[in-house]
């Protein structure tokens, strides 16, 4: 009688640990989703980096040491730059020029990138 007893009590210890266990799964895999779909939209910041994503990579954040200048051979579709620098602008060369400050997040709706290269805080870049 005692054994039976005590097997009923391992029994529903392992259905509540069962039970537990299932949620935690399902709740990291909804987590994991949700932070998976924030990186592919967007690059966000990264100390100390510029970060960019490309069209022909969606999702895949690609990283500029902060005050290095970077050009692209081929140029390459730019779909998303921020600027985690805490001190350094860039001018870009694209189809349409334009600067980021540290900072800055830019998103495009696709603008080819040739170059992108440091310059002094306030510097106008050319058009």
């Amino acid at each position: 009688m005692r054994s039976q007893l005590m097997l009923r009590n391992i029994n529903r210890r392992a259905a509540v640990v069962g039970t537990t266990l299932a949620a935690l799964a399902a709740f990291g895999a909804g987590t994991a989703s949700a932070a998976s779909t924030q990186t592919a939209d967007m690059c966000g910041f990264v100390p100390g980096n510029v970060c960019y994503m490309t069209a022909d990579q969606p999702g895949a954040a690609n990283l500029i040491p902060g005050g290095e200048p970077r050009t692209f051979s081929p140029a390459v579709d730019i779909t998303s730059i921020s600027n985690g620098t805490g001190n350094t602008q860039y001018c870009v060369s694209a189809d349409v020029n334009f600067s980021i400050g540290p900072g800055q997040e830019i998103d495009l709706p696709h603008n080819t990138v040739m170059s992108m290269t440091t310059v002094s805080i306030d510097t106008v870049c050319p058009t």
